[in-house]
């Protein structure tokens, strides 16, 4: 059973939960795997070169069972290494890449002998975005769909489920070699397009797993191993679970399914008004608390209980509320689970440290990780954990993208 929430009003505040000390905080170093460096070549990280879109352009890394998938939006391409950082399959589109040199179209002979495991494949991506992998060693890749397949949004949307989306993503999948299968929609393989992709994940029995953004919220299309469309559920920030009074104002977080069995992880953060004690009217907002549910997609509900996530603490940010900037604890990122059903959760204490807290599956503490990352220098930088709880990230600095890693699956396999 999941802990429940003890509710203080403490200075117009609502959680208050007891924080472990910093002596129970273990430290993990940054281990850099490989670097790539700034450029336009099949092996470089495109992060100022090509302007071909004024679209925002995603940059990300995915791994799966040590290779790592690099995306690259800026230049269309998606880059597969080895975990020493070898290059050994290049997806790109040749109107915004030079023609590959240290990999060679697929189905070129050298020495009588097709390469097979290092090659390079034009595909016209135009929109590339998230990544993933099945169990088949599948590779999923977000892109824009056909201008022939995108309608425009309406209030209603194209098919009257009234989100005003705009639908225009498809997921293509490619076998583990890179050679192209087929395009997944929201109605399933060659179907109607998704609205703009938020992230997707794999299951188990590689149930695909896409969180879509909208104007009130986030819809969530769960489809099976052959592409049919399961569930498709709407979560608006209008309707979310609200603890206690009508005082809190909750706010959705990210969204993320379970590996195993049909349920979905929801972070929902909650903030309060704070009234000014003379005029009595609303002066700024604060951070209440957080909370992770789980909704039950086959009851259509949420289960019973609720993990609670523990108070913040450390670094403080400047907050503009009103047109005034105040001091609010910075909360907790949800980053996903892994396969033993553990919940990672991130959050900035200063310039140089992150803290990974890791919860069990009922809620209680199993590690607090002091992440050591010296920022400088540091452009942008894209956090994930992999199913067995490795923290790991794509960092881009002003020289260079560099691949890197804590072992965090390490760490929180001990005991608490």
């Amino acid at each position: 059973m999941a802990r429940r929430l003890i509710l203080c009003i403490l200075l117009g505040l609502g959680f208050s939960i007891a924080s472990c000390s910093d002596s129970n905080i273990i430290s993990l170093s940054r281990e850099d795997l490989f670097t790539l460096n700034i450029g336009v070549m099949e092996n470089q990280f495109d992060y100022f070169f090509n302007s071909h879109s004024t679209r925002y352009a995603r940059n990300d890394v995915f791994f799966d069972d040590g290779i790592f998938f690099v995306v690259n939006g800026n230049a269309e391409k998606l880059m597969q290494f080895s975990p020493f950082g070898e290059l050994t399959l290049l997806l790109y589109n040749p109107s915004h890449n030079p023609l590959p040199v240290i990999l060679k179209p697929a189905g070129t002979q050298t020495s009588g002998h097709d390469i097979v495991s290092r090659r390079a494949i034009p595909v016209p991506f135009t929109g590339i975005g998230a990544c993933g992998v099945d169990s088949a060693k599948n590779i999923y890749v977000e892109d824009e769909a056909e201008p022939s397949l995108t309608p425009a949004a309406s209030p209603a949307g194209p098919t009257g489920d009234g989100n005003g989306a705009a639908f225009r993503k498809m997921i293509k999948r490619f076998d583990r070699l890179g050679n192209y299968l087929d395009t997944i929609g929201r109605t399933g393989v060659n179907g109607r397009p998704f609205p703009a992709i938020e992230d997707f994940s794999l299951t188990n029995r590689d149930h695909l797993v896409v969180v879509c953004p909208t104007e009130s919220g986030r819809i969530v299309y769960w489809l099976d191993n052959r592409g049919t469309l399961l569930y498709e559920v709407q979560f608006d920030d209008a309707r979310l679970p609200v603890p206690g009074g009508s005082e809190f104002i909750p706010t959705l977080g990210k969204i993320v399914p379970d590996y195993a069995r049909l349920r979905l992880y929801i972070m929902v953060t909650y903030y309060v008004n704070i009234k000014d004690e003379s005029t009595r009217l609303v002066s700024r907002i604060a951070h209440s608390g957080s909370r992770i549910y789980t909704f039950d997609l086959e009851k259509e509900k949420y289960e019973p209980g609720f993990i609670d996530i523990p108070a913040e603490t450390g670094q403080t940010g400047d907050v503009l509320f009103f047109q005034e900037k105040q001091k609010s604890p910075l909360p907790y990122s949800f980053l996903g689970v892994s396969d033993s059903n553990r919940f990672f959760l991130l959050k900035i204490r200063n310039t140089t440290t992150y803290e990974l807290l890791v919860l069990d599956p009922d809620g209680g503490m199993r590690k607090r990780i002091r992440i050591l990352l010296d920022d400088t220098g540091m452009v942008s930088a894209g956090f994930h954990i992999s199913r067995n709880g490795l923290l790991y990230a794509l960092i881009a600095e002003n020289s260079c993208a560099k691949i890197v890693r804590w072992r965090s699956d390490l760490a929180s396999a001990g005991g608490s």
